[in-house]
């Protein structure tokens, strides 16, 4: 007999969402590095400039020192809130999602419509604190721990871990 689905109504707040996205992004190792490098290229630049080239420092790099980590913030704060004002993340914001977890994979259904996706094609399932996220290729589905019935949160954990494996990676002493 197969167990009944888990069942939920997700509708996260924008500041959960902002909150997950940068969660995100300091999990993503490109622009984790990308970020970095940023911020430290004009200073290493500086440190090891006398080992690389014959002619003094160019007063103009000294520009860079200030400009690059400017740039490395701007970017970290547009790719938090790039998406924010999308008609489909403002639907999601005002009338959730209903998900349903299933032995066959996952059934959502929203104000922009409705898609059901098998465990073979999910990338990976990430636990936080406060929620959990579900990418399947470029989309992610943030799940907010606090819209799940007593005991769902613990099944779906459970499930995530069977069926994808390595790719769900489930809190760990937060």
């Amino acid at each position: 007999m197969t167990a009944p689905p888990i069942v939920l109504h997700a509708r996260p707040t924008r500041r959960q969402l902002v909150r997950l996205r940068l969660r995100l992004f300091l999990r993503n190792p490109v622009l984790l590095l990308s970020s970095t490098g940023l911020l430290a290229g004009a200073p290493v630049l500086r440190l090891f400039w006398p080992g690389i080239s014959d002619r003094p420092w160019p007063q103009a790099f000294n520009f860079y020192f200030v400009l690059l980590p400017v740039v490395a913030l701007v970017f970290l704060a547009i790719w938090t809130f790039f998406g924010l004002n999308h008609p489909a993340t403002r639907a999601y914001l005002r009338d959730g999602a209903d998900y349903a977890f299933s032995e066959d994979g996952l059934a959502t259904s929203a104000a922009m419509g409705e898609s059901k996706a098998r465990w073979e094609i999910f990338d990976e399932a990430v636990e936080f604190p406060e929620s959990f996220v579900i990418r399947i290729g470029y989309m992610q589905h943030f799940l907010p721990k606090a819209d799940f019935a007593a005991g769902d949160e613990e099944r779906l954990r459970s499930l995530l871990r069977e069926r994808l494996g390595r790719r769900a990676r489930m809190m760990r002493n937060w």
